[in-house]
């Protein structure tokens, strides 16, 4: 060992031929480990940065082509980007695809002719509504509330009207409405009592559109005058040559001198028109529809008529509810229009081609309706749960409506509890799923 000035120097380490040549195997082991490890890191690098672009991309188009605010689905701090792919509605697996089975005809549920007939006489009948009403006017109406709507709204002329959801976020249905279009804007109508959460829905997002959104409920009365009579007896009444004659088409008349829209409306129950007017002008107009020898519709007798044509109210549209769910998806629902808040999530329904859950018309073999909600059974496990019941003239029992899950849309072991149930009718679906003659039981 080296010295210099008493102390003593280290030296090198001397690596013998022999170590060195029994650590190679060892590092060459460790390499694909590394090179492994090297690979994925530059992976989560890459998407991280494909992340950011598209966050990036989003929040520019959202600038140029939609409104920006809390809670936009173009907003990369939004939820509808942290959704799992492919969420748990979208798995495909037998049990979620419609069986082969399913061929029979079935006219209801969009429009059915034979629900128009007058309940009553056959000659016409009348009813009293009170839709939400709000209005959205200003030279960018159309354009804003069409970033909201699944229908097409910019595309629709004056006079004409389409059904349309509003949606959140997610994609879950707010409310499923009628939109008219108009000189000045839009008019949607809604189930009764959601004209306050349509408009503050609309306002969250206003921010500098030049758009004024009011609710109107208050101040609008409406009428449906349905059966055979109807057309002559409106037509007479308001003074027209004609009548809209598609549904959600509308013209703006008047009655001694007071404005009053008449609305076409068909497969949502009773066929016939929508009259609506101050409500002054409303009470002279049913005074002279009873002068006309019209009576007043039976509210339950309506209600069996929408339970039938399987349309649905906020009863059946349950939280976390996906609109393809309801099967107006020709009615309500365009796959060519633009960005609108919850597009991500029909549009990936769209493109898997199903749901989980469909609204169906099931028939029940009982003798007296089950207090709703009523739980629909298969095997002893929850596949739906029944909102509306009515007795069905058309098919002499008692039905129900309600999302029933895919898996069992044809079976023949339903239960509504001790009752034996069956699916009738899917919503949207021009297709009979079995006969009710084949399961009901006779009766006294």
């Amino acid at each position: 060992m080296a010295r210099r000035h008493g102390r003593r120097l280290a030296e090198p380490p001397v690596r013998s031929s022999l170590s060195a040549a029994a650590s190679r195997p060892a590092e060459t082991a460790v390499l694909p480990v590394v090179s492994w490890c090297d690979s994925l890191c530059r992976g989560i690098q890459e998407y991280a940065a494909a992340r950011r672009i598209v966050r990036a991309v989003s929040r520019i188009a959202s600038i140029f082509f939609c409104s920006i605010g809390p809670g936009s689905p173009f907003d990369p701090s939004s939820s509808a980007w942290q959704l799992d792919f492919p969420p748990a509605c979208l798995v495909d697996s037998p049990e979620t695809r419609l069986p082969a089975s399913l061929k029979a005809p079935e006219t209801a549920c969009v429009s059915n002719p034979a629900l128009s007939i007058d309940p009553h006489s056959g000659a016409g009948a009348w009813a009293r509504l009170g839709p939400a009403v709000v209005t959205a006017t200003g030279p960018d109406a159309v354009r804003f509330v069409d970033n909201f709507a699944t229908a097409g709204l910019s595309s629709l002329a004056v006079g004409a009207g389409s059904e349309s959801f509003f949606t959140d976020v997610r994609g879950w249905v707010l409310a499923l409405t009628t939109v008219l279009r108009t000189e000045n804007g839009l008019v949607i109508l809604a189930a009764p009592g959601l004209g306050p959460t349509l408009r503050d829905h609309l306002e969250r997002y206003h921010i500098r559109e030049a758009v004024e959104i009011a609710d109107e409920s208050a101040g609008q009365s409406s009428l449906l005058v349905t059966g055979q009579a109807a057309a002559e007896v409106v037509q007479q009444l308001v003074g027209a040559a004609t009548l809209p004659a598609r549904s959600c088409d509308h013209q703006n008349l008047q009655l001694d001198g007071v404005p009053v829209r008449v609305v076409r409306v068909t497969g949502q129950g009773a066929d016939g028109f929508w009259v609506q007017a101050q409500p002054g002008a409303i009470e002279g107009f049913i005074a002279r529809l009873t002068a006309a020898n019209l009576l007043q519709a039976d509210p339950a007798t309506l209600e069996s008529l929408r339970i039938e044509a399987c349309y649905p109210t906020p009863a059946e549209i349950l939280e976390k509810t996906l609109p393809q769910e309801l099967g107006r998806d020709t009615l309500a629902i365009s796959f060519k229009k633009g960005c609108y808040l919850g597009q991500e999530t029909v549009a990936r329904l769209d493109a898997m081609g199903h749901v989980n859950r469909r609204l169906a018309l099931v028939a029940i073999d009982a003798a007296e309706p089950p207090p709703m909600p009523a739980v629909l059974e298969l095997e002893g496990r929850t596949v739906a749960t029944l909102t509306s019941v009515c007795h069905s003239s058309q098919r002499a029992c008692l039905v129900g409506l309600g999302l029933v899950q895919t898996r069992a849309l044809a079976s023949p072991d339903l239960r509504v509890g001790t009752a034996a149930a069956r699916v009738v009718v899917i919503a949207g679906d021009p297709k009979q799923l079995s006969s009710t003659a084949a399961f009901l039981q006779p009766r006294d």
